[in-house]
């Protein structure tokens, strides 16, 4: 999910009660009714809910967690928001994650995607963005592995959690490349050579599918699609 952006970042230090160390987990205020909250909070850990402008859960100085469902991941691929938000979580802390919450089995299933773009994404976040992907079967999965995370980094460590707020923003070239990934059938690595072939979003948008087809592995069907989204009129039904 995007979320809203801030001028400056919070250091919030960690809680102790009684001369005991508690895990400290942020979480945004769109998850705090979630039950993963909930589970967080009967685990001991000391929750606190912030509008947090990357990512759904801050679990050190470190490290923060987008969880999705395996449906709102599908359709971050269709909107584009999975890229945006991976590119803002690295641009903000040292070790990102994505957490694939749900029946990993209906992945393929469940959405009129193909499959290989939904391969690329994944692949693409794991290895052009460097972002690891954790797939947790439900809610008190991911509980487990966001209390372990959390608890393996704070525990026994002197240093407050902070929260990165106000990310980093994207270039033009990153907002460019953006877009045209929003395209159907198109990743970030066609997106860079649809780019680099035609040198603007405009020249893309212009140009005839048999050009789109210069681009390798993008075949007359693919150009057919992308020409579309171009040319159709807006039907809001």
């Amino acid at each position: 999910m995007v979320k809203r952006k801030r001028a400056k970042q919070e250091t919030l230090e960690k809680h102790r009660e009684k001369g005991e160390e508690k895990i400290v987990i942020y979480i945004d205020s769109r998850e705090q009714n979630s039950a993963i909250a909930e589970k967080l909070k009967e685990l001991g850990c000391d929750v606190r809910v912030k509008v947090l402008d990357v990512g759904d859960y801050v679990l050190s100085d470190g490290i923060v967690a987008e969880r999705k469902t395996v449906e709102d991941f599908l359709q971050s691929i269709i909107d584009g928001r999975l890229f945006e938000q991976l590119v803002s979580m690295k641009s903000n802390y040292e070790k990102p994650l994505l957490i694939v919450e749900g029946d990993f089995s209906r992945i393929y299933s469940l959405r009129n995607i193909h499959k290989n773009s939904i391969i690329g994404a994944l692949t693409s976040a794991a290895l052009n963005y460097q972002v690891p992907i954790l797939f947790t079967s439900c809610a008190r999965e991911t509980v487990d592995f966001l209390h372990n995370i959390a608890k393996r980094e704070q525990l026994g460590k002197t240093n407050d959690i902070r929260l990165r707020i106000g990310r980093k923003g994207m270039t033009l070239a990153e907002q460019q490349r953006f877009v045209v990934e929003s395209l159907p059938f198109v990743g970030p690595k066609m997106a860079k050579a649809l780019l680099r072939e035609f040198g603007s979003i405009k020249e893309i948008a212009n140009a005839y599918s048999k050009d789109l087809q210069k681009v390798a592995n993008l075949g007359a069907k693919k150009a057919k699609h992308i020409k579309k989204v171009f040319r159709a009129e807006y039907n809001e039904d």
